[in-house]
């Protein structure tokens, strides 16, 4: 029943009853383990995961769970302390980056090539695509970005 005062007010505790409200105590979502200090702290200080890990796990971004660990005053490592932790500057075949190849950069990136191709040897943004196996709005994307412009 709801029932208002003179000023047309809801009266506290009168629009509906005790069994509909929160306890204290008690949340409206299922608990989520980051939630939990102990446990947050387990992964992050003790098991070394790093926030973006255990974000993926419950699919949240990462800044979530930072703010957890602000809450709950869990020191977050420094840059040095992350990077040996993610193994950076490691070398061999400790290295995550080991045998792996480069690729190397497209001719188009170069402004260069692209005058040459475009302006002196006058060939379309569609012909050079088709060179290069890439989309010709990649090619129209680098000669607005290199400033090229062919007028008729």
């Amino acid at each position: 029943m709801e029932e208002r005062n003179e000023k047309g007010q809801f009266i506290k505790g009168s629009t509906f009853g005790t069994e509909y409200r929160f306890k204290k105590g008690e949340h409206w979502r299922d608990e989520k383990p980051f939630w939990n200090k102990e446990w947050l702290f387990n992964e992050y200080v003790i098991n070394q995961k790093s926030c973006s890990e255990i974000a993926s796990w419950f699919s949240i971004s990462p800044q979530a769970i930072v703010f957890w660990l602000r809450k709950h005053d869990i020191q977050r490592r420094s840059i040095s302390e992350t990077r040996k932790v993610k193994h950076w500057g490691c070398f061999g075949a400790d290295n995550p980056m080991y045998q792996k190849t480069w690729k190397p950069p497209k001719p188009f990136w170069n402004k260069k090539w692209l005058l040459k191709e475009y302006i002196t040897k006058r060939k379309s943004a569609v012909q050079i695509a088709k060179e290069q196996c890439v989309s010709q709005y990649i090619i129209y994307y680098w000669t607005k970005k290199h400033k090229i412009y062919r007028f008729k």
